[in-house]
């Protein structure tokens, strides 16, 4: 009953205009007062106690290498090594928005902070070299994804608090499936191009290559740093956030003297105010997962999965149908803090790893910030390249069809996301 209430309330103040994570945890607050024996100290206890853990603080790290990208010119010189590797070819400027997401997701592990920062100059640039202007938004907010997916991922992080399992496996788990979607992409893009008629962009040359390489090598080093260390066990998934943000800091400068000490208190109160949003959404979720939990909703969910484990296949097509729905809606952060305690027994009773369950989920839920109504990645670009989200949202649907087909590849095969997790 109580999680009906709050059901209810959640979809009445998300439809006259309320923030997600307000619409949850008000939802979840009324429909707990509304019950009987629940005391309203209760409520800021358990949002207190759903912030302790020592793992998140991983997350404002992340989010403040992603705030010191932005204000440094490391995302640019990103860019611009990208476009020396793959510019020469047909679609070149769109490859290049895709490989530079590839790289940036290396060091922020936001698909945000992705689309603001690359989001601009990959529209104008892909414009300027004869895309329309949907087509570039559509790669560029597709592109951000990647950096959800590709380590060191903050929802990669979430979900590993969430589910129990280790974050540096967790977070090694989403190299393949990243680079995956990111080929995938530039596959589409291919397609584009051609139907476009853009014609290949200047000539291959490996003395470009090396000019970008060392105008952009202390930047593209980053992600190596991050992953290297979560590889060797050298650091921790947080440990790794302190020593992304300290290094690309020091690098813009230092090194490229992009921004001053000046800078910091302003990039500081950037990253507050992100990471409020993001732990926000974490602690109000949390009270809709005591609700679900108090009522036996996960048992129930187990009974079920018990009954269904008889078809797999079947199951997995459902599950993902409801991910890709929820992801509609519901941000990322929100849907694992409520949605975890219902399917880890679910996926317990069919003998699924949590690790690959989490990478499916991760990538059904980066579709969802591509797609409307709440697409996320999907309103950033459509604002940066003032283009209507009716007409964004129809060009990106094949790069969405993409990640639907590399997401069937990686529930057929388990071991196109366990398989690195064996050597962390």
């Amino acid at each position: 009953m109580i999680s009906l209430i709050w059901l209810i309330l959640f979809l009445l103040f998300l439809a006259v205009g309320v923030p997600v994570s307000i619409s949850i945890g008000l939802g979840a607050m009324l429909a707990l007062l509304a019950s009987e024996g629940t005391n309203a100290l209760m409520v800021p206890t358990m949002l207190i106690s759903s912030m302790d853990s020592f793992i998140l603080t991983a997350v404002p790290l992340f989010m403040l290498t992603g705030a010191i990208m932005q204000r440094s010119t490391l995302a640019s010189r990103l860019f611009g090594f990208a476009d020396s590797l793959v510019g020469w070819s047909r679609g070149g400027m769109g490859h290049a928005s895709i490989v530079a997401s590839m790289i940036f997701g290396g060091i922020s592990g936001s698909a945000v902070s992705d689309a603001a920062a690359l989001g601009p100059m990959s529209v104008q640039m892909m414009k300027r070299t004869g895309y329309s202007k949907g087509a570039a938004g559509a790669i560029a907010a597709s592109s951000s994804t990647l950096a959800a997916i590709i380590p060191p991922s903050i929802i990669m992080v979430v979900y590993s608090v969430a589910a129990g399992v280790s974050a540096s496996k967790m977070l090694v788990a989403g190299i393949v499936p990243g680079l995956m979607c990111g080929f995938g992409m530039m596959i589409v893009n291919v397609f584009v191009a051609r139907a476009s008629g853009l014609q290949p962009g200047a000539s291959f040359s490996l003395r470009r290559i090396g000019r970008e390489t060392r105008s952009a090598g202390w930047a593209i080093f980053a992600p190596a740093i991050i992953v290297g260390g979560l590889f060797s066990g050298l650091f921790t998934p947080t440990e790794a956030g302190l020593v992304a943000a300290v290094y690309s800091f020091l690098v813009a400068w230092l090194v490229y003297r992009s921004i001053s000490i000046g800078d910091l208190g302003d990039i500081l109160v950037d990253t507050g105010r992100a990471t409020g949003v993001a732990v926000l959404i974490l602690a109000t979720a949390s009270l809709a997962a005591h609700i679900l939990a108090s009522e036996q909703i996960p048992q129930y969910a187990a009974d079920l999965a018990t009954r269904a484990s008889g078809s797999r296949f079947l199951v997995w097509v459902v599950l993902v149908l409801f991910f890709l729905i929820v992801g509609m809606f519901l941000e990322g952060l929100a849907a694992i803090i409520i949605l975890m305690p219902v399917f880890l027994p679910f996926i317990e009773a069919l003998n699924i790893d949590p690790i690959h369950f989490g990478v499916v989920f991760v990538v059904a839920m980066c579709i969802g910030l591509m797609t409307p109504p709440v697409g996320v990645c999907l309103f950033v670009i459509s604002k940066i390249g003032k283009i209507g989200i009716e007409r964004l949202s129809l060009y990106v649907l094949p790069y969405v069809l993409a990640m639907l087909a590399i997401l069937i590849c990686l529930i057929c095969f388990p071991g196109l996301s366990l398989f690195l997790t064996r050597f962390v």
